[in-house]
């Protein structure tokens, strides 16, 4: 019986391990957060009425970048749809925590390649300006961000 309950206790403690890194932040955690950092600018009402200043993210996890009709996109953006790319997680990290724009750097480089090297070439391609749109938002530490993306999962 003995035998049992230490058999049963491993494999509790070996999905709990694996539930726990499966989902890191706290959603609940994340919806406060996502209150005081994010909701000036974006919603997740169930109601998708256009927003004035960021676009509805109810469903932004998997959905193609700069896809909302009613928003006005940065070139930035709008290069990464032109290219399809889909909102992950780790775009998502990249994106929020990056606010000097240096998340868009791999991006530049993997669709713009040497376009961006002269002064000249960047007047005719506005993505090889720095991106600064977003820079203006809130900060957010890490621990808070991946409170913030559990939330954001919930909405699949």
């Amino acid at each position: 019986m003995k035998r049992y309950q230490n058999i049963f206790a491993i494999i509790a403690f070996i999905v709990t391990i694996i539930h726990s890194t499966a989902d890191a932040g706290n959603r609940w955690k994340g919806k406060w957060y996502f209150s005081k950092k994010c909701s000036f600018c974006h919603s997740v009402s169930l109601r998708q009425e256009s927003e004035e200043t960021g676009p509805h993210i109810r469903h932004v996890i998997g959905r193609e970048v700069a896809a909302r009709t009613d928003t006005q996109y940065s070139s930035h953006l709008l290069l990464l749809k032109e290219h399809g790319v889909r909102w992950t997680p780790d775009l998502l990290r990249q994106f929020i925590s990056k606010r000097d724009g240096s998340w868009f750097d791999y991006y530049r480089k993997k669709f713009l390649k040497n376009k961006c090297v002269s002064y000249q070439t960047s007047m005719r391609h506005p993505e090889c300006a720095p991106y600064t749109t977003h820079n203006k938002g809130r900060r957010v530490s890490t621990r808070d961000l991946e409170d913030i993306i559990s939330y954001l999962k919930a909405f699949k």
